[in-house]
Formats: C-alpha cells, sequence, structure tokens
C-alpha cells in the first residue's frame, strides 16, 4: 500500500489523490511508473502534482522497491583526464534516466579497489561501472563474484564474471601507429604502456608486434616497456629507452599520463619531437592543443564510451538485458610529431 506519508513540504500523496478525485492507489500506481495506467488517469495525476509541487520523497520509494536508484563508478585514478570525460558523459547519461552516481578512486590499489567494491555493495546500489587496476587479483575478483547487481566494465575482462564489456580499439589503434612510423623509416619503435594483467596493455602490445611481425621487423624485447600508467612510470622508462646503446627513434606511449611522463623526459634529454624523436601518444590530453609541434594520437571518444557504458548498465539494471560486449573504434590522427625517421638517420633499414 502506498505511504501517504511520503511528502516534501506540505503535500501528500493523499491530498493529491482528494485534489484529483481518484483513488490513492491510482496516484501510487502513476508516480511509480506502473504500466497498466490509462494516459488520461496519468495526464491527471501528473497536472495535479505539478499544480501542487509535490516531490516524491525517494529513498522511501527506493526501501519499498529494493532499489536505490543509485549506481556505482569505480576507477583507477580519477586523475586521469580520458576518465574525467567518460565519468562526465555516464553521469549525464544516468542523471538523465533518473539515476545518481557514488564516485571511488582505488588510485591504482588493488586492496583498495577490493574494499571499495565490498563497500558500495553494502550501500545497495543498483549496479556498478568499473575500471580495475588488475584483471587478476585474486582479492578484487572474489569481491567482484560476491556482487548481485549488474555490473559494466570497461577496457577489462574478468574471467568467468557476468557483466558487460565496453572496450576500445587498442589493437588497431596502436598497430596502425605503428604502421605509419614503419612507413616513415622508423625500425627502433618503443612502446610503454601499462600492466600486462589488463587487456588495454595486452591489445596494444599485440597490435603493436603484429605491425613490426608484417614488416618482417624483430621485436626487441628492450623496447617494450610494461608496468603503471603512471607519470613516473612513462618519465622513467623513456630516460632509460634514450640511455640504451642503441635508443628508439619513436616512442608510443599508451595512455595520457604515461605520454606526459614520457614527454618529460623527452625534454630533459633536450630531444625535439618531429626533429629528433618520434611520439604517438595513445588518447587525447587537454594540454596537447598546446604543444608544438603537434601530437600523433590514437584517438578514441570518451565521452561515447561513457554513455555506452551507462546505456548498457541501465539495460540491465531496467529491463534484465543479458550482458553484451561493445567494440568501440579507435583513430590514428597525425600530426607533427611523427617524420621520417633519415631526417637524424638512426632508423633507417
Amino acid at each position: 500500500m502506498a505511504d501517504t506519508r511520503e511528502t516534501v513540504g506540505k503535500t501528500t500523496m493523499k491530498e493529491i489523490a482528494q485534489q484529483a478525485g481518484v483513488a490513492l492507489s491510482s496516484v501510487s500506481r502513476v508516480l511509480n511508473g506502473h504500466p497498466a495506467v490509462s494516459e488520461g488517469l496519468r495526464q491527471l495525476v501528473l497536472r495535479v502534482v505539478e499544480e501542487l509541487d509535490y516531490e516524491p520523497n525517494h529513498t522511501a520509494m527506493s526501501l519499498r522497491r529494493g532499489a536505490t536508484k543509485t549506481v556505482a563508478f569505480l576507477v583507477r585514478d580519477i586523475a586521469s583526464p580520458l576518465f574525467a570525460d567518460i565519468i562526465k558523459a555516464a553521469e549525464e547519461h544516468l542523471r538523465g534516466s533518473g539515476y545518481s552516481m557514488l564516485l571511488t578512486n582505488s588510485g591504482d590499489e588493488t586492496d583498495r579497489e577490493a574494499d571499495h567494491i565490498r563497500m558500495l555493495t553494502r550501500r545497495q546500489v543498483d549496479g556498478l561501472i568499473l575500471c580495475l587496476t588488475s584483471e587478476t587479483d585474486h582479492d578484487t575478483t572474489a569481491a567482484l563474484r560476491a556482487v548481485r547487481v549488474p555490473l559494466v566494465l570497461f577496457d577489462r575482462q574478468v574471467t568467468g564474471l557476468t557483466a558487460s564489456t565496453v572496450l576500445s580499439d587498442h589493437y588497431h589503434g596502436v598497430r596502425n601507429a605503428t604502421e605509419h612510423l614503419i612507413e616513415l623509416g622508423h625500425r627502433r619503435i618503443a612502446l610503454i604502456s601499462g600492466p600486462h594483467e589488463v587487456l588495454a596493455s595486452r591489445e596494444r602490445l599485440r597490435g603493436y608486434k603484429s605491425a613490426l611481425r608484417s614488416a618482417r621487423i624483430r621485436s626487441d624485447p628492450a623496447l617494450v616497456r610494461l608496468g603503471r600508467y603512471s607519470t613516473s612510470f612513462g618519465q622513467q622508462q623513456s630516460t632509460q629507452l634514450m640511455q640504451l646503446p642503441q635508443p628508439p627513434t619513436a616512442i608510443i606511449a599508451g595512455g595520457p599520463q604515461l605520454s606526459y611522463g614520457a614527454l618529460l623526459a623527452l625534454r630533459q634529454c633536450n630531444l625535439e619531437l618531429g626533429r629528433d624523436i618520434a611520439f604517438v601518444a595513445c588518447d587525447s590530453v587537454p594540454w596537447g592543443e598546446l604543444l608544438r609541434p603537434s601530437l600523433t594520437v590514437v584517438e578514441r571518444d570518451a565521452a561515447e564510451i561513457g554513455t555506452v557504458t551507462a546505456e548498457l548498465l541501465l539495460s540491465m539494471i531496467e529491463s534484465g538485458a543479458r550482458p553484451q560486449v561493445r567494440l568501440l573504434p579507435t583513430r590514428l590522427v597525425i600530426g607533427e610529431s611523427t617524420m621520417p625517421s633519415s631526417r637524424f638517420g638512426n632508423g633507417t633499414p
């Protein structure tokens, strides 16, 4: 039965029923979106609701329905510009459907990540969107398998987990970037990316190696640096790469923070992009437009990623849709930071 005390201000559902001349149960069905309501009754009740400036007590309604109209978004690093854009798009889409968002940050720490998942489950959120630090950490996967609400992962895959997945086509993005550098004459091409335990890094590495293999270029393990998606890792690895007896003539950095760190290192080495070394960034960054020469970038649409993750989660929450896998495109945008290696003669065959 409807709760006649459900109110904001002085207006109750009972008063709406009296004003509209309908049963209290009819008002409850209209406000709760019940399908067995005629259009005429719905319009009548909504007109009275507007006249009386009534707002429902969503907390009380959520408790009765067993739903909170809240979803959680867990990211590994909230400082990433890419994540900020994805979160913004997801939140806008969710808000348009009447949902609010809880945002949590794991800080690339698996222990904190597992704790956050358990905490959000206790909060009784209706669903979770996650970008995990690791796909294989035992504590994290155990916490995920205990979740009983819909899940959407982006850029990650966890074996045996029932969840929708939103992926970016990192394989073709980095393959195209590597092919572009090979066509310019580069043979010593380095790749810096995140840990092998996450899908995005594995797919970037797969695309990189595929392009080298097709061009019959031997893959040098010294030129592949997988570790953390952080500024410090990008800076450290780029510095080490340039100290090799045969340093790379081109670098592909697999993420905004890695790109920033790599660019810091190249500046400290007094290397000029587009003249002394070629550089490809994965994912655009706000400050990229300020750089001269302009960056060559493997782009993806952050707003599309956020919107699609929200859509998939809502479809699972509201209509019980089965988990889906969506692969979203990347594209290579060529800037001035890539150039023929013959201009400094270190990467010719």
